[in-house]
């Protein structure tokens, strides 16, 4: 069961301004939109020749199956618009190895994708800038409500590395973290940063 956040502002076509709409927990809709749509959209894609991504063998059921079964519903947040799912987040909680934060909790992102059409820039079937940027916002927000002051990490794949790194988010070495993936940790003075940006 999902519950509804708030109102997330998005680009369409990254020129028109429309919103999606924020919710907490695992819904039977994400579910059926990722099946339904995901998977023959981002199928066509890569049958067209674009370039895969290194998330395309993720499989929502199943990480859904895993989260109903342990009981984190409340972990996942997704935004939609029109009911469409345009990117959804799973969350946890860990333990920051930054210097300046090293044993403090903090919200890790185990895995975060924006919807195909989005991901690929599809300006003929219309898509959403800003999916992947609320969604992390939104990381860093939970973080805050947990009392982790607003501290978060995730393992990157290679070709999302650049996109963290624009957020603030800092590489720290992980031994814990698998091979290749870059592990990145967005530190306290940095959240409060983001935040202090979004109370102006």
């Amino acid at each position: 069961m999902s519950k509804y956040i708030q109102k997330i502002p998005l680009l369409f076509n990254a020129t028109d301004l429309q919103y999606g709409e924020l919710y907490q927990g695992l819904s039977l809709s994400f579910i059926k939109c990722w099946k339904e749509k995901w998977v023959p959209s981002r199928d066509a894609y890569l049958r067209s020749g674009i370039k895969r991504p290194e998330h395309a063998h993720w499989n929502w059921a199943s990480k859904s199956f895993n989260v109903i079964m342990n009981q984190r519903e409340d972990a996942v947040f997704e935004i939609t618009v029109a009911s469409d799912t345009q990117g959804v987040m799973l969350l946890s909680e860990s333990t920051s190895v930054f210097c300046d934060d090293i044993n403090n909790k903090n919200i890790h992102v185990d895995f975060l994708e924006v919807a195909p059409w989005n991901y690929f820039k599809d300006c003929k079937r219309g898509y959403f800038k800003g999916v992947g940027s609320a969604l992390l916002l939104t990381a860093i927000q939970f973080s805050m409500e947990c009392g982790f002051d607003g501290r978060i990490s995730l393992e990157s794949l290679p070709q999302s590395e650049s996109f963290y790194a624009r957020r603030g988010m800092i590489p720290v070495k992980n031994e814990k973290t698998p091979d290749p993936l870059k592990y990145f940790e967005l530190t306290t003075q940095a959240a409060r940063g983001v935040l202090k940006g979004l109370a102006k």
